[in-house]
């Protein structure tokens, strides 16, 4: 059995009159802690082309490894970095990090490219790498103990949208769905609507087979002028509903849901400030443990690898942390962009650890980590089996729903050209192929809605948004749609 890791939680606060950002780091297990203070020379040109570099995939390699190093020696500085030494000497007990970020500006930076140099390794690629938020009270999650994973994939395409000819590929991908194995029970939610999985959820709940997972594809939107995100739902007559996270984070508020995923890709032109309530604050205020999504576009291959890489790991007793190793290692070995395509995927999480399936006994770590002081608490990972069928079936779930709609090319499952009307498409592919003939469920444990400290965000993506028949909210001046 392999030892259990500490873990390093690690707090940027804001902006001081110094011109520097207060770092203290702590290790939850040992309680030992170290300050000092990080000094950002990073231009906004640079941190502008990183962002870049998620998006289209053309750095090389050195530029990514001297961004990602500048960035390490300005967060571990000092005390910091006397103790990150001391944690990693140890190869086989190199630390799980949980990083915590007051700034919402600094929120925005790709932190998963952190380099050490000295050891020319990538902190994201060696060792579990999440972020959080400075939640007072954080709840626990409930992982599963016997039975079906049960996951509620809603997609959402409104009216206004230049469908595309789906192809020979997306048969091949729903010839793979019949495979689907035991641990695992997929419902699909076309057309979703606020009612709609409102409905779903709760029948589920009342028939005592909640969900514990919700994978939403919609449309990310944001306005320009406040910075405010969404996501596009459909109303009743197949529009475009405009969902701000506070009500989409009120619909799932005590049902128990252990993970939202937003199939969501993201791009520098995202305002970097002012994002409240963004999806990250709203969900993991409400009490929902876990909120993964990509922060930047993403090809439809790596969609899947992601998803099936993210999911297999979850359902084997993984923690979120571990899980998430497990995709950017995959990722960097097998993506058609393994230079940055690690960093991408990006995950929040109320507290640790977290986990969806409970790992077998005799591979459960010790004692669960004491509650964080003002930040938030971190992490644990947990030993993989190697039950990758089910991860791969959840995540053909979510792109044979769009290329079987003909809603999604292949070419580019998440973000694909402005199709009629200046209307692009920013998340995983989505659509109505799969009626949906089951009824949602939701996990039991319901959480009290605390009233948080809250940090940081969750970046959704912007492009241009211009509503079908100008009729939405959605199409006022000014706003974005990613």
């Amino acid at each position: 059995m392999q030892s259990q890791r500490n873990t390093l939680e690690i707090y940027i606060d804001r902006l001081a009159g110094d011109g520097a950002y207060p770092v203290t780091v702590r290790v939850l297990e040992t309680n030992q802690s170290a300050r000092s203070s990080m000094v950002l020379a990073l231009s906004s040109v640079e941190l502008a082309d990183a962002q870049r570099w998620l998006a289209e995939g053309d750095a090389d390699m050195p530029a990514v490894q001297d961004f990602g190093a500048r960035l390490f020696d300005a967060l571990f500085a000092g005390p910091v970095r006397l103790l990150y030494d001391q944690l990693v000497g140890d190869p086989d007990r190199s630390p799980a990090f949980w990083l915590l970020v007051g700034d919402p500006g600094l929120a925005q930076i790709p932190w998963e490219l952190l380099y050490d140099s000295r050891r020319q390794s990538f902190l994201a690629l060696v060792a579990p790498f999440v972020r959080g938020l400075a939640i007072e009270n954080p709840a626990r999650s409930q992982p599963v103990d016997a039975g079906p994973l049960r996951v509620l994939v809603a997609s959402a395409f409104p009216a206004g949208l230049e469908n595309l000819e789906a192809n020979d590929e997306a048969q091949r991908i729903a010839s793979a769905l019949r495979q689907t194995p035991d641990g695992v029970q997929i419902t699909e939610l076309a057309h979703a609507t606020l009612s709609r999985l409102q409905n779903a959820l709760r029948e589920a709940e009342l028939g005592n087979t909640p969900y514990h997972v919700l994978h939403l594809i919609a449309h990310g939107y944001a306005d320009s002028a406040t910075g405010a995100s969404a996501v596009i739902l459909e109303d009743e007559h197949g529009e475009a509903d405009v969902v701000q996270p506070a009500t989409f984070a009120a619909l799932l508020s005590g049902l128990g849901i252990q993970l939202v995923f937003l199939n969501a890709c993201s791009s520098a032109s995202m305002p970097a400030s002012n994002l409240a309530p963004g999806f990250a604050q709203a969900l993991l205020g409400v009490g929902i443990p876990i909120l993964v999504g990509m922060q930047a576009p993403v090809s439809a291959s790596d969609a899947m690898l992601f998803t099936a890489e993210l999911y297999g790991s979850l359902a084997d007793g993984r923690s979120v942390d571990g899980a998430l190793l497990d995709v950017r290692r995959v990722a960097q070995q097998r993506s058609a962009d393994g230079r940055t395509a690690p960093a991408i995927p990006v995950c929040y999480t109320r507290n640790m650890p977290a986990r969806l399936v409970n790992a077998p006994a005799s591979e459960q770590a010790a004692p669960a980590p004491a509650q964080p002081a003002a930040p938030s608490t971190p992490t644990t990972t947990g030993k993989r089996g190697l039950r990758k069928l089910w991860g791969l079936a959840a995540a053909t779930v979510a792109l044979v729903v769009g290329i079987i709609s003909g809603y999604v090319s292949m070419r580019d499952f998440f973000c694909v050209p402005p199709v009629r009307g200046g209307l692009p498409t920013i998340l995983g592919g989505v659509c109505d192929a799969i009626a949906p003939q089951e009824e949602p469920v939701v996990v039991v444990a319901p959480t009290a809605t605390p009233q948080p400290r809250l940090t940081g965000d969750f970046k959704i993506a912007v492009a241009e948004f211009a509503p079908a028949g100008g009729a939405s909210d959605a199409g006022a001046k000014g706003s974005e749609l990613a």
